[in-house]
């Protein structure tokens, strides 16, 4: 967006204040030249940066937070929608990560017409905080169709199908193919044959992006629309670099495919640098990368080549290093992801860090998702650390009111072995009891065969 004299004055002073760690001073001079353009996302862009660069070094302001958000809804509720935005933004200078003064932006910006603040805002907390977050995509997905972005709305809808596969969406997104291609008719008709022609490609290229990409001729008509179309109107659309990448990752020849979602992912970093979620992309394409090359090499070890066994075990131990580093980052930048928590308290567990393995599982262990299995890795990270009584304790939690045998009998194992662990008679007839169950269910479940029979004889 272009900006005007006065607002790049202030940019240029924000900028100086910023070089000078005057943090104030810069989200002041931000927050004027957003009174003066409500909709420069470039401009809110780079005040959210400074809040959250502010926050970082000199701590979160709750009660800041809490008065801002009070003057917000009192703005709002008066219909002065424009203070009652300046309003969140002073909230978020006190607490950037406060997700309802985001979400109450956002519907502001929209209420108010400031339709490329509203998206921005609602693709910022899509991408970088709340990736999973159903009502956030559902909403954002309105934001689109009123802008008329149609292809950005249906990828909403792609991914909240991806996080649930129970959502009904396909309706949705017949509807809205439907009446963009009808539009597209409608507007060729007029211009003519050749316009008609153009358009056909247009339709097919929303028929492709109403369902999954089965194949990667599609996938190659797909990226060489949005490289040849969407990019003419927006080059600098971060997202459609994403959704180019998102396309190229899932080539079937993945080795093309890995190349080339490198290429794209990374100029969505350069035109996205602070967006925490194209590092997670880009993370998460590495790490397919060394499974795939490990699947190969596991494939030729099996057969007895030492050679290929060595370099399994040596790129194993490369890829835990790898995660490590990766989900201390996602963790760091994106508190609030569950599965984030649990990954890393994995990670941590199989390196014996047994305490901070136990400090990350406890946080996943409050999403219901990740409760099962999180319980079930603190017990063990409290087993290995001979805390007995503690393990059996997260045991049965993990596996308190669970009935299906599938979910409950991996902290099942893990109890009858704390028992089994602790060694007096009673603790011992524990154990036989809940090995005995699951023997009876799957004789072919790790070692339980032969935990029943040894015991057996320990107990007689």
């Amino acid at each position: 967006m272009a900006k005007s004299g006065k607002v790049k004055a202030l940019v240029s002073k924000a900028e100086s204040a910023i070089a000078k760690r005057n943090y104030d001073l810069a989200i002041l001079s931000y927050s004027q030249a957003l009174a003066a353009e409500p909709d420069n996302v470039d401009v809110r862009l780079a005040l959210r940066a400074t809040q959250t660069r502010n926050a970082k070094e000199n701590g979160k302001k709750g009660f800041k937070a809490f008065i801002a958000t009070l003057k917000a809804n009192i703005h709002k509720a008066l219909k002065k929608n424009d203070q009652a935005i300046l309003d969140c933004e002073e909230g978020l200078s006190a607490d950037p990560d406060n997700i309802k003064l985001l979400i109450m932006l956002a519907d502001l910006a929209f209420a108010a017409g400031y339709l490329d603040t509203a998206i921005w805002q609602r693709q910022s907390i899509a991408d970088s905080i709340d990736p999973e977050d159903i009502t956030n995509l559902y909403e954002l997905c309105e934001y689109y169709r009123e802008a008329s972005r149609a292809q950005e709305a249906i990828g909403c809808l792609n991914r909240i199908k991806a996080i649930d596969s129970g959502e009904d969406v396909d309706g949705l997104i017949r509807e809205i193919s439907a009446s963009l291609s009808s539009q597209i008719f409608e507007r060729a008709a007029k211009e003519g044959s050749r316009a008609i022609l153009a358009n056909s490609e247009e339709a097919e290229k929303l028929e492709l992006d109403s369902g999954k990409l089965r194949s990667d001729e599609q996938r190659r008509t797909a990226i060489k629309y949005r490289l040849e179309h969407d990019l003419v109107d927006r080059p600098d659309d971060y997202a459609i670099w994403v959704n180019i990448g998102d396309i190229a990752s899932q080539m079937d020849d993945f080795n093309v495919g890995y190349k080339e979602a490198l290429e794209y992912y990374k100029k969505a970093q350069e035109l996205s640098p602070a967006n925490s979620a194209i590092r997670d992309k880009l993370g998460d394409l590495e790490m397919r990368k060394t499974r795939m090359q490990l699947e190969a090499l596991m494939q030729k070890a099996k057969s007895g080549d030492e050679t290929s066994a060595a370099k399994f075990k040596a790129l194993k131990e490369k890829d835990l290093e790898f995660q490590l580093i990766e989900y201390e980052r996602r963790v760091k930048e994106q508190p609030m992801k569950a599965d984030f928590h649990n990954r890393l308290g994995q990670i941590y567990l199989q390196y014996k860090r047994f305490d901070e393995a136990i400090a990350e599982l406890q946080q996943a262990a409050k999403d219901p998702r990740y409760k099962i299995s999180a319980l079930t890795n603190i017990g063990r990270a409290m087993l290995e650390n001979k805390n007995y009584k503690m393990a059996i304790s997260q045991f049965e939690r993990a596996r308190a009111g669970v009935e299906i045998f599938e979910k409950y009998r991996e902290p099942m194992y893990w109890e009858a072995v704390a028992h089994q662990s602790i060694g007096d008679p009673e603790s011992l007839q524990r154990a036989l009891a809940l090995f005995t169950t699951l023997y009876e269910v799957d004789i072919k479940f790790k070692d339980v065969k032969d935990r029943v029979e040894k015991l057996q004889q320990e107990v007689a």
